[in-house]
């Protein structure tokens, strides 16, 4: 059984209340302070972004490398890399369109290309990968910022914004897992499926995610750094850890175009005590900038690697 009419009705207005609270919060934290814009045409920020957005490049065409296992992990079937590169890179770009979960679809195009997968092959490697994030992420900022983000969260003055996405995500929550109160058989399946698989391959699978949490965090860390933020090791280890958390926060809303608006508070209510907050808004702005460039060169070049492939 799946959502109704009225059901995703609810589910869509939550998640755009969330929305809206979010860049509220986010403007009015931009209007608080007094930001010098000039810093980002500054020559050590400009050449850092372009530097910044290659490594968010390559780190995604590393994370689609990892789903191209997946999908030999689910189906036993090795399909060529460079056409689940596209199929990958393409369906994040769909991210970017509200209702978050259009990515997720996009990638079962890999069982309409190639007729020896079907689509509960590619949905549970999708499932896998998934799990094996969500779980990485939650380790990283067990690890590297848990204390600091509880201070962080009883110490926020801005209470609605608490109130408003813990509604809105047990509201949506509750909907869903409703909806989907039939399909346990389903989930039993794919239950069966990662008791199949070997040891040896859910720690490669698992040591991948908890490497790629790391990376995706250093890259704002880095953003920071760049901004004129002072940096020690434990001050970046926190800095990871925090922002895996906010990702969190924006994965819980799927109705949100990438997480817009909910990350970004996220990343300020976690932070903002401890990062100046110009350079915090900055970063913000330049993750923003670094993301969206460099998920559009990863497409760029898995269409490359595809065109090679069928010229040579």
């Amino acid at each position: 059984m799946t959502m109704n009419t009225k059901q995703k009705k609810i589910v869509s207005i939550s998640g755009t209340l969330l929305i809206a609270v979010s860049l509220i919060f986010i403007v009015n934290r931009f209007r608080s302070v007094e930001i010098d814009f000039n810093i980002l045409t500054t020559p050590r920020v400009l050449f850092g972004l372009i530097a910044l957005i290659f490594l968010h490049s390559f780190y995604f065409i590393l994370t689609a490398i990892n789903y191209h296992a997946w999908v030999f992990n689910a189906s036993g079937k090795r399909m060529s890399l460079p056409a689940v590169l596209t199929v990958y890179c393409s369906a994040n770009l769909f991210k970017y369109i509200p209702g978050g979960i259009l990515t997720l679809a996009g990638r079962n195009r890999l069982a309409v290309d190639f007729d020896e997968l079907i689509h509960g092959e590619v949905a549970a490697a999708t499932t896998f990968e998934a799990i094996f994030f969500g779980v990485s992420t939650v380790v990283i900022s067990f690890l590297f910022a848990f204390e600091y983000a509880i201070a962080e969260i009883r110490r926020v003055a801005f209470l609605p914004l608490i109130i408003i996405t813990e509604v809105a995500v047990l509201t949506a929550a509750i909907i869903i897992l409703y909806s989907l109160r039939n399909r346990f058989k389903k989930l039993l399946s794919l239950f069966n499926m990662f008791n199949a698989l070997k040891p040896v391959v859910i720690i490669k699978r698992m040591g991948a995610a908890l490497f790629f949490s790391v990376v995706w965090g250093m890259v704002f860390m880095l953003i920071l750094l760049i901004m004129g933020q002072p940096m020690s090791l434990g001050f970046a280890l926190t800095i990871i850890g925090l922002f895996n958390l906010a990702w969190l926060a924006g994965l819980l809303v799927p109705i949100a175009p990438a997480g817009l608006g909910v990350r970004e508070a996220a990343i300020i209510m976690f932070m903002g005590g401890m990062v100046f907050e110009e350079y915090l808004l900055l970063a913000i702005m330049g993750h923003r900038i670094v993301v969206i460039t460099g998920d559009i060169f990863a497409y760029l070049f898995a269409l490359f690697m595809a065109r090679m492939k069928n010229t040579f």
